[in-house]
């Protein structure tokens, strides 16, 4: 039975991972070979802990949300939090793989946080902020942020902590990181960093080599959906398993 529940696990993740790919359709102002799966803000330099600290007496930051200019909205800090203080967490519906691409199928996703996941695309999570009202929906990002955000996919939470003093008026900022431009073919303002178009090519390259290489890796249905023989019963998952090397215990 634990080996026919696995089983399916692994085949409904691979179903949501075939209808997200099949049903989303390329951004035309970003190549087919840019677009890995829009993880939005999954950038390795964001702290990911095992569990965070639950916030303390200090209540959250009084925030007001004013217009940016060409960044759009942004949120600003209405009075001072000290450097190391939680400051907010990220509000919104936590939601799966499969849930984003039923939802995000003709547009890209704005206001996606990326928590992490398996090896598995189907067991991703995210907590998407398009229908919340908070602030921290309007966060916007920048180089030298006055905050950091810490994200525990085992609480589906994401905390955001002040780096330095934060006086009332700031306007409050992270670091969304190099990846999530370069993915995009955008430079942000204010960024030092290079996101030159020659940067974007290696980085479109690598990404190209890298799904390539992913696609390479065989789904434990594959030579079977070929054959046109995928499980549709209990019955014949069972007999699927006991073909398999590694049959598991009665």
């Amino acid at each position: 039975k634990q080996g026919i529940s696995a089983y399916l696990s692994s085949y409904t993740a691979w179903l949501a991972h075939q209808y997200y790919r099949l049903r989303v359709p390329a951004n035309p102002r970003t190549p087919r070979a840019m677009r890995p799966s829009l993880l939005i803000l999954a950038a390795a330099h964001l702290q990911h802990c095992n569990a965070l600290t639950p916030p303390s007496a200090l209540p959250e930051l009084r925030m007001t949300v004013k217009d940016c200019g060409s960044k759009g909205l942004g949120a600003f800090a209405a009075e001072d939090r000290s450097q190391g203080a939680w400051v907010c967490d990220y509000q919104g519906e936590v939601i799966d793989f499969a849930q984003r691409a039923v939802r995000y199928v003709s547009e890209e996703p704005e206001y996606l946080f990326h928590l992490g996941g398996g090896a598995v695309a189907g067991s991703h999570v995210y907590i998407d902020a398009v229908d919340s009202d908070h602030a921290s929906r309007a966060i916007n990002h920048a180089q030298f942020a006055c905050l950091e955000p810490r994200v525990s996919l085992a609480e589906r939470r994401v905390a955001f902590y002040a780096l330095r003093d934060i006086k009332a008026g700031d306007e409050l900022s992270f670091d969304y990181g190099e990846q999530y431009w370069l993915e995009r073919g955008l430079a942000p303002e204010d960024d030092s960093r290079d996101y030159s178009p020659e940067r974007v090519a290696r980085e479109r390259r690598k990404l190209a080599d890298a799904q390539a290489a992913s696609s390479s890796l065989q789904n434990p249905l594959s030579r079977r959906r070929r054959r046109g023989r995928a499980p549709s019963t209990a019955e014949e998952l069972a007999r699927v398993l006991g073909e398999r090397p590694e049959r598991p215990d009665p």
